[in-house]
């Protein structure tokens, strides 16, 4: 499925039928807010995830997890596994506590007002990933994620120094999206083989 020629899907198949789905941005930013959080029990991140994104629940949880963890990936099918053993890169975004510079980057860039509108979560997540190199949020972004392997003192002491001024204070707590993925999946396992201790 490709965002150019397709619409993006506002359903997924589980158990052979198409089950609707939430769509807009706000839900994603709320399921990613929410399943990093370590506060938040296993269980209670798979019910409200299922709740966040399903209107009616479907009955088949395991496969309605997998469906909700491709739709939010935007149809990205590689699993955990493919990525297994790479080192996970720095967080570069916290929606949080970047949430004002988000907002002002889409409607300096795209003139679209993000507290109005109603954008599909693939769209969103498109028109982030596109935001111009001048953006203030993608250079605090670069500022947080840049390989300094080779740089000179000067550029590596004024990095550290902004790295810190920008530094995820929420980051505490949280999970990565991988750990995310496999938290989800181990939950739903346990519950599936009857080890829930209930």
């Amino acid at each position: 499925m490709s965002i150019l020629t397709d619409s993006p899907p506002d359903a997924v198949e589980i158990s052979g039928r198409l089950c609707a789905i939430r769509t807009d941005f706000r839900i994603g930013i709320g399921f990613e807010t929410m399943i990093q959080n370590r506060d938040t029990s296993d269980e209670e991140k798979v019910v409200r995830a299922l709740q966040l994104y399903y209107p009616a629940v479907p009955a088949d949880v395991p496969e309605a997890v997998e469906a909700l963890l491709w739709f939010y990936r935007c149809g990205d099918t590689s699993s955990p596994e493919d990525k297994a053993g790479r080192e996970s890169p720095p967080k570069a975004y916290d929606f949080d506590q970047d949430a004002a510079l988000i907002y002002a980057a889409f409607l300096q860039y795209y003139g679209l007002d993000l507290s109005a509108e109603r954008i599909h979560w693939w769209r969103f997540r498109a028109l982030f990933a596109g935001l111009p190199d001048d953006c203030k949020m993608r250079q605090v972004m670069h500022y947080r994620t840049a390989n300094l392997a080779g740089a000179d003192k000067a550029t590596k002491k004024r990095y550290k120094a902004l790295r810190k001024f920008y530094a995820i204070k929420t980051a505490a707590g949280r999970i990565s999206l991988q750990q995310r993925d496999a938290v989800m999946r181990e939950y739903v396992a346990k519950r599936l083989d009857g080890g829930d201790g209930n």
